[in-house]
């Protein structure tokens, strides 16, 4: 006897998508599998396919909250995701109150949510 059990809405997703500046980006997937952009009430309004290195990009995502990405063919989907728009300020100014090493290795979080590393060496 076979069983399968569908999905949950609540399951959680083995893939890690990001909102950012009018896109959204997914990385973590299989080559070549079929996602789909979910704007806030649940519509696909998007679909692309991952590269050969599980990655995937959508593109001029009008800025909001709410979206989410799913696989397809249905499955888990991402937490809702915050699309910025160009703006030079960005939508909160607390990125600005991070502590930053005042030497050595350590890592700075952009307004988008992505890290990256830093290696502070003073004269």
């Amino acid at each position: 006897m076979l069983l399968a059990a569908a999905p949950t809405a609540g399951a959680q997703a083995a893939f890690a998508a990001r909102g950012s500046v009018e896109q959204v980006y997914v990385t973590g997937l299989a080559p070549n599998a079929e996602m789909a952009l979910l704007d806030p009430s649940g519509k696909t309004i998007a679909t692309e396919k991952a590269d050969a290195e599980g990655g995937l990009l959508f593109r001029t995502v009008p800025p909001g909250s709410g979206y989410r990405v799913r696989a397809t063919d249905g499955g888990a989907q991402s937490d809702p995701l915050t699309v910025l728009s160009a703006q030079s300020a960005p939508p909160s100014t607390d990125v600005y109150n991070q502590s930053i090493p005042s030497s050595g290795y350590g890592y700075i979080t952009m307004r988008d949510g992505t890290q990256l590393a830093i290696d502070v060496h003073p004269p």
